[in-house]
């Protein structure tokens, strides 16, 4: 029977797959994705969502709302964090590329069809590594309060479209860290920041930008190339005027303040002191291309 509904559609996409068969032999690789497809389904169904078909490294789903989809995208990434690859450690845990559209889709023998289809799976191409990306047309059918999580990205032509899509980022990673203002917050913590350095890097962190992440992944916002610095290495919060440092690798992250006094943080948080520098993994020194000086203003 062939019928048009209206359905918010998922893609994810299993990052960096080919180099799995690389790593694990084509026998073992299949059965690590087979499982990781099995989690991203499983997710799909307690967000009371139903999946389509996998498609190799991926998988396509649907859902009754946006913000179903969004919920799901989020564990899905959440999900696979807590799935690394079993005695492979240089491998870890998977990353994923998610896209979400919103509109009328035919469905004909269990199978989706249609212009949302298209634009989803062109999103899910658009997306890097732990994001989760969505239309215009999937942003604007979530609540105000979930559009203030979104960002505006860009807009791509996609084939069979005659106007350009616009596109969307949903943060979900700070979700649980974005500050949540108070009409009676006092205005002069409000205008805090702190500035980040590298050579060849600048960025803030305040109110506005309140999360900025270091490792060695491509999402991050400080990319480290040191062998000893993790994936996901540490992160530095905006709390309420003060600026938190989160370690949450192996090898630990050192502080060191304008007094050349030295703190070592492994797994754990501690307020920032007003100035200084921070080496991840391993003590560098100030110099080094990796180094990240930071500066309350």
């Amino acid at each position: 029977m062939r019928k048009t509904v209206s359905v918010a559609v998922l893609f994810a996409d299993i990052a960096r797959s080919t180099q799995l068969y690389d790593i694990l032999g084509d026998k073992r690789a299949q059965i690590q994705i087979t499982d990781w497809l099995k989690i991203l389904s499983e997710v799909t169904v307690r967000h009371r969502g139903l999946v389509i078909k996998t498609i190799g490294d991926e998988v396509l789903c649907t859902f009754r709302n946006v913000q179903h989809a969004v919920a799901a995208g989020k564990e899905m990434h959440q999900a696979l964090d807590r799935m690394p690859v079993q005695d492979a450690p240089e491998v870890g845990s998977p990353n994923i590329y998610i896209g979400i559209h919103w509109g009328q889709v035919i469905v004909e023998e269990g199978d989706i069809f249609g212009d949302v289809v298209n634009v989803a799976a062109r999103l899910v191409t658009l997306a890097k590594q732990r994001q989760i990306l969505l239309s215009e047309d999937a942003m604007l059918n979530l609540s105000s309060d979930e559009q203030n999580h979104t960002k505006f990205i860009d807009m791509e032509v996609v084939k069979g479209k005659f106007e350009e899509v616009r596109y969307f980022e949903y943060i979900w990673e700070q979700l649980d860290l974005t500050m949540i203002v108070d009409k009676n917050l006092d205005k002069k913590a409000m205008m805090y920041s702190l500035e980040l350095r590298t050579k060849t890097h600048i960025t803030l962190v305040d109110q506005t930008h309140p999360v900025v992440t270091f490792g060695r992944q491509g999402h991050n916002d400080f990319i480290l190339k040191n062998k000893r610095v993790s994936r996901t290495h540490a992160r530095i919060e905006y709390r309420w005027g003060k600026f938190v440092l989160i370690d949450q690798s192996s090898n630990g992250t050192y502080v060191i303040d304008q007094k050349d006094k030295k703190r070592f943080l492994k797994r754990g948080e501690t307020v920032l002191p007003p100035s200084g520098f921070l080496n991840f993994g391993d003590e560098t020194g100030e110099n080094s291309s990796d180094t990240v000086r930071f500066t309350r203003k």
